[in-house]
């Protein structure tokens, strides 16, 4: 919540809130997500509380600078590199059943009622 406040704080006072506004979010994002995995506590959790912070504060982002651009797009690369690098394999194993189950009962749902809806008409 700390970084919440003093990031816009900051870019407010020094007049750079267009210019250096993406850069200041995307190293305060990855230095809160750092901070909660080192200190176990939750990342996701951390960021949403960092996110509502600022919006609340009424920082706004330009349409340029939704999704972070290009630096954005080497984030998301990385989250699921690093969601690959701890994810329990077994567990994956384990959800693949659930997983298709899932999705073999959603078609054959709509399967029956594309079906019933043809019979009505």
């Amino acid at each position: 919540m700390t970084f919440g406040l003093l990031i816009p704080a900051v870019l407010r006072k020094a007049n750079r809130l267009n210019q250096d506004g993406t850069l200041a979010f995307t190293i305060a994002i990855i230095f809160i997500v750092a901070l909660t995995h080192s200190l176990k506590l939750s990342p996701v959790l951390a960021t949403l509380t960092f996110g509502l912070v600022v919006r609340h504060r009424r920082i706004i982002l330009n349409s340029s600078q939704r999704g972070f651009g290009a630096l954005g797009d080497l984030l998301t690369v990385m989250l699921f590199v690093f969601i690959a690098a701890t994810i329990e394999w077994q567990q994956v194993l384990a959800g693949i059943s659930l997983g298709l189950a899932i999705i073999f009962v959603r078609q054959l749902s709509k399967t029956i009622v594309v079906k019933s809806m043809k019979d009505f008409y």
